[in-house]
């Protein structure tokens, strides 16, 4: 857009250059998606939230509802999209899948079906916070309101540590374990390197699991979250065929991995090559150049 006004993004630029912008938007050579829109006219109205000028937001804001309205139209169709039949997924696409998928989880979880559609969104969201492989599967989950004592809570960490048992555990204070909620996992393709390994979980995916407690409690087969109809674990290849029945495409946890590392390393047009020049030209590897010379630039 800065190149279309030829010059910097600001309230006034945008109120005086509007229709380019807008056009821009609208008639773009390629077609931009209705997601792509609907975030463009999202940042014009970041921009001009604080004016008191408001002519830029209140059209931003129309034509960001009407994106919106489109893009939850094409959800509820629920027809693969292009890029995802070819198994790629974008940052923004797991965000609205996941949209998606809450709206169709029930408040009040009454039978498999209901708990198949809430494992449906709690999945696909746990994995946009920790993008594992296919480990929840051998996965426990656990509730420190449940423990009665600090001591019996941490008894049953230690065995699940000793056992090397990969497990979830939501905490509340309850214990007196006032430590961030996280997943522990001792068993993975890598642990032989890192061994056990934590990762604390975004605030959204605990909420998210303390709204469902109950429901996690009652249909959970010895603290195995992620089952069957049967009620027995899911096996890898169970999970990744649950993974294309919710995109129904050949989406699995690794494409949901790749996505992830796409997002953090963005590829700029001959970044790479640069970059092994220089370290080139400089007698070390490019390793070493990330590791010790590179520094963020405030």
């Amino acid at each position: 857009m800065q190149k279309v006004i030829g010059g910097e993004l600001s309230h006034q630029s945008i109120l005086e250059n509007w229709n380019a912008i807008n056009s821009f938007i609208e008639n773009n050579p390629k077609p931009f998606s209705h997601s792509t829109r609907k975030n463009y006219y999202s940042y014009l109205m970041k921009l001009s939230k604080e004016y008191e000028n408001n002519d830029v937001y209140k059209k931003a804001e129309e034509k960001f509802k009407l994106y919106a309205c489109q893009k939850m139209l094409e959800l509820q169709t629920q027809e693969p999209t292009e890029k995802e039949k070819e198994g790629i997924l974008t940052a923004d696409e797991i965000k609205e899948k996941i949209e998606y998928l809450k709206l169709k989880t029930p408040d009040n979880i009454d039978d498999y079906e209901d708990y198949r559609k809430l494992l449906k969104y709690i999945i696909v969201l746990f994995y946009q916070d920790v993008p594992l492989r296919n480990d929840l599967v051998n996965t426990r989950l656990f509730f420190e309101k449940d423990f009665k004592t600090k001591t019996e809570l941490n008894d049953r960490i230690q065995q699940l540590l000793t056992n090397k048992q990969n497990f979830i555990l939501i905490t509340d204070g309850k214990t007196q374990i006032l430590t961030p909620s996280f997943i522990s996992l001792s068993t993975y393709k890598t642990s032989w390197k890192y061994n056990e390994k934590r990762i604390k979980l975004s605030e959204e995916v605990v909420n998210e699991f303390k709204r469902y407690k109950k429901a996690f409690n009652d249909y959970s087969n010895d603290n195995f979250f992620v089952i069957n109809q049967d009620g027995n674990p899911m096996t890898t290849n169970n999970l990744t065929k649950f993974f294309n029945g919710i995109f129904k495409a050949p989406i699995s946890s690794t494409m949901l991995r790749k996505s992830a590392v796409s997002e953090v390393h963005k590829p700029e047009a001959g970044k790479l090559k640069k970059q092994l020049e220089l370290a080139h030209k400089m007698g070390h590897d490019l390793k070493t150049a990330q590791l010790h010379y590179a520094k963020i630039l405030q």
